[in-house]
């Protein structure tokens, strides 16, 4: 044994959850509750793009990010950043890419602050999950490392934020309920995710006007 060795440090439940929703979602251990919420503060842009047709492992019914997300079960899956990961997800021509803008009072989870304060570059924090995935998974048979460096990879090239579907709804930008009929912008559908409990709120076109305002001003 190594003297000058880290102690192992038991893998807190928040990031276990996180690592099993990146590498074995479908997993019966997996609490979306682990994971650490919050709710937004200020507007955010996420991005989602969304096949037609049913993957090996997730099930597509309808055509929006609410229907999918409800059928495969929650939270609605999207990305800070309009990745060639998140391109490829849209199965261009057949599938959909959505620009979402979620205002304040919505609430997410970035996977990565679930992380935080754990060191989890460690092959050991892996352990667990060879343990629990299922013989069928093509991950089964890597070692600890292969795991982590998947892990990673995936984190990398999606920068996932999940939605809260139950907290929130889809309107248009005129503040009309979503529909999802609305015509594309350069290949994007672009839509608004407002809480649903809310006094007087500003439509996606309002809000554009108040910080066109601002900026001039």
């Amino acid at each position: 044994m190594d003297p000058n060795a880290k102690a192992f440090v038991p893998v807190p439940e928040r990031v276990k959850a996180v690592i099993r929703y990146v590498m074995n979602p479908t997993s019966p251990e997996f609490k979306i509750s682990d994971i650490v919420w919050t709710t937004t503060k200020s507007e955010l842009t996420v991005y989602r793009g969304q096949c037609a047709q049913s993957t090996k492992n997730i099930p597509r019914v309808g055509s929006n990010p609410l229907e999918i997300s409800l059928a495969y079960g929650k939270p609605i899956s999207t990305s800070r950043e309009l990745t060639d990961k998140i391109r490829e997800f849209s199965c261009r021509p057949s599938g959909r890419l959505f620009e979402i803008h979620v205002v304040p009072g919505i609430r997410i989870a970035d996977l990565r602050e679930s992380l935080k304060g754990y060191d989890v570059n460690a092959d050991a924090t892996f352990e667990f999950l060879r343990d629990e995935l299922p013989p069928s998974s093509a991950w089964k048979t890597k070692s600890l490392a292969q795991l982590r460096a998947g892990f990673f990879a995936t984190l990398g090239k999606e920068k996932e934020v999940l939605l809260d579907p139950s907290a929130g709804r889809f309107l248009k930008e005129s503040g009309e309920p979503e529909d999802w009929s609305s015509p594309e912008v350069n290949g994007v559908y672009v839509t608004g995710f407002f809480p649903k409990k809310a006094g007087r709120r500003r439509t996606l076109r309002s809000r554009r006007k108040k910080r066109t305002y601002r900026r001039r001003v």
